[in-house]
């Protein structure tokens, strides 16, 4: 609080439509006390996936409420790579708050990188590891114009010591460069795990994963994998559980694979954990991290888990301590995927071990570190 008013804060991200970040960012203005914290959550385009999420405390100012797929299309590339983003900001996303916050690279960086509020502090997000994920540094000039747009912030919050390291390694800043772990709401977690649902199959050696189907989560290859697997003579179901731009791709893969049995595209659920927590292992088969949220939350509902090597992933799991990481090669995912079907003994180690992790992610300890960051 300032003078015994609630201090304002301002979140921006693109949307609240995806995975990770969007659902970290929900749980995040949800969670801050309301009575020290004015909180107002901005967005490119209204979404109604999560929208009736967020607390009714929270104001939430979307910039267009285009529901049409195509104009979406046009007027987001309009938006990100022709009007300058000081212009944005004062068109759709000004604000009097005493902290704004770019919640996720690319776009949002960029709005308020031109900020016209000179009282406010401003925060940067960084979600991934910007070396080896660089489609955001198109929407920037030069690699100079979008080192220059980092350094107009008071911070900038990594959430991985990968995803920091990556950062600075790329646009050689380290001063104001810190790390944040995400937030997790563990209780909520646990809770929303025992909704009812009633297309969890029975009987088989059951997988998840989940995600947005887009290129770099990498579920092209674990549908490949599963192919591999089920011509050896395994027996299992996989879920698959997100909607996205390679939606009918992996559909028409999974026809070609012949695995319409074995594997399952269920699109969006607002509440995985139902799924997660009933499967036997949960998958990660991604390209790129930054710290994975949906990992974590896999170990939050006690899930064994078995992943790509991505930014992230060691601090989650350890050297393969608390969860089996493999490789960031189709081969390796194939193998970890066999282990885990063939060795119950490794299986059940990490059915143990994962059991022991879950604690690494109670909230209280980072919500006092997103509190003190704001409160700077």
């Amino acid at each position: 609080m300032i003078d015994g008013k609630k201090r304002k804060v301002m979140f921006l991200i693109y949307s609240l439509c995806g995975g990770g970040a969007e659902r970290v960012l929900v749980e995040t203005v949800n969670r801050l006390p309301k009575d020290r914290y004015d909180v107002t959550l901005m967005t490119l385009f209204h979404d109604d996936t999560r929208a009736g999420m967020l607390s009714p405390e929270v104001h939430y100012r979307p910039a267009l409420r285009v529901k049409n797929g195509r104009a979406q299309k046009i007027l987001s590339g309009i938006m990100q790579y022709i009007i300058p983003p000081k212009w944005l900001y004062r068109w759709f996303f000004r604000s009097d708050a005493d902290v704004e916050v770019a919640f996720m690279e690319a776009f949002p960086t960029k709005i308020l990188a031109y900020s016209t509020n000179q009282h406010a502090k401003k925060y940067a997000w960084v979600h991934i590891d910007v070396q080896t994920y660089t489609k955001q540094d198109r929407l920037f000039r030069s690699m100079r114009h979008q080192k220059a747009c980092y350094e107009r912030f008071d911070g900038i919050y990594c959430v991985s010591e990968n995803v920091q390291e990556a950062f600075s390694a790329k646009f050689g800043l380290t001063e104001r460069v810190h790390v944040a772990y995400n937030m997790l709401d563990e209780q909520a977690i646990r809770r929303r795990k025992n909704e009812p649902v009633d297309d969890i199959p029975k009987g088989e050696f059951l997988m998840v994963s989940v995600g947005s189907l887009i290129p770099r989560k990498g579920f092209e290859r674990l549908i490949h994998v599963c192919g591999l697997l089920k011509s050896r003579g395994y027996h299992f179901h996989l879920l698959i559980l997100g909607k996205g731009e390679l939606y009918e791709d992996l559909a028409m893969q999974v026809i070609d694979e012949h695995l319409q049995g074995s594997v399952q595209l269920l699109g969006f659920r607002d509440n995985p954990y139902p799924y997660m927590a009933a499967a036997d292992l949960y998958v990660c088969p991604s390209y790129v991290e930054g710290f994975s949220t949906v990992v974590s939350e896999a170990v939050v509902l006690e899930t064994p888990v078995v992943t790509t090597d991505c930014s992230g992933m060691r601090e989650i799991l350890g050297d393969s301590e608390y969860g089996l990481i493999t490789q960031n090669t189709e081969e390796s995912l194939f193998e970890g995927l066999r282990t885990m079907l063939d060795k119950p003994e490794v299986y059940q180690y990490y059915q143990q071990r994962v059991r022991e992790r879950a604690p690494f992610f109670y909230m209280e300890e980072r919500l006092k570190a997103y509190e003190e960051i704001l409160d700077q």
